[in-house]
């Protein structure tokens, strides 16, 4: 691996009573492409959220761009969060914002005040995901598909060097999701992006990811390369394969 992007060193993360993560460690290297797996309540949305400071870890630091994040002011974490942006799982546009102003506003939020600097990447990050035609556009005009791509646009407005995606194609006809594991392989594999992602879309995490991390009982229960993992290792075939139970 490469020198890593994002680092979790031993963590552990506690909700009251309920443990999530037990003791994580791992490193995440620069230009990978990544999914974490697991059964629903193992943390990997946590996971994805403590490497943009919205989560701290119990125990245990997480590090991106060799920095701990918990250590950070709000002004540095910001620039983080610009460099490691995230489509949430419901796309989290502003309603009341159109579609350019939605893709905008993180770059405003960054100190942006040029307006041709502004429209000109509104419309590449439109190119990217392949909507250009719907910058006038309400949220509410758009279909399930079309909002987790401006989600997406908005995510990549900054020009992060980490893209977190959070159930990225939930709730999506075949069509949208193929557009939407297309536009994420483009990120990685063409702009370099390390692209970090929670689903529960095996064939979608198939597509998208060279690399594996299966999460159970607060630990990594596997990690690897897709191929080999689905070939070899019997807790990740038990898992897609919905037996899970008797895998463990």
């Amino acid at each position: 691996m490469n020198k890593p992007i994002v680092q979790f060193k031993n963590i552990e993360m506690r909700f009251g009573p309920n443990v999530v993560h037990r003791d994580i460690s791992l490193d995440i290297g620069r230009g990978e492409s990544l999914t974490f797996l697991g059964p629903s309540g193992t943390g990997k949305t946590v996971l994805l959220k403590m490497i943009i400071g919205l989560l701290s870890p119990t125990a245990g630091s997480v590090h991106v761009f060799d920095q701990d994040i918990s250590q950070l002011e709000e002004g540095e974490l910001t620039k983080v969060r610009q460099e490691a942006g995230m489509l949430f799982q419901g796309g989290a546009l502003f309603d009341s914002l159109s579609v350019f102003e939605n893709i905008a506003y993180p770059l405003y939020e960054a100190g942006e005040r040029d307006p041709l600097n502004v429209k000109n990447r509104v419309f590449e990050t439109l190119e990217l995901v392949g909507l250009p035609e719907v910058a006038e556009k309400s949220p509410s005009e758009l279909s399930g598909g079309q909002k987790k791509r401006i989600g997406l646009a908005r995510a990549l407005a900054s020009k992060p060097e980490i893209i977190l995606l959070d159930e990225p194609t939930t709730g999506l006809d075949p069509t949208s999701i193929r557009r939407i594991d297309n536009v994420i392989i483009r990120l990685n594999e063409e702009l370099g992006i390390t692209t970090i992602s929670v689903t529960h879309d095996i064939e979608s995490a198939k597509r998208i990811s060279k690399r594996w991390i299966l999460l159970h009982n607060g630990h990594v229960s596997a990690d690897g390369p897709v191929e080999e993992l689905i070939q070899h290792n019997e807790r990740v075939q038990h898992f897609i394969e919905g037996n899970w139970n008797t895998g463990e």
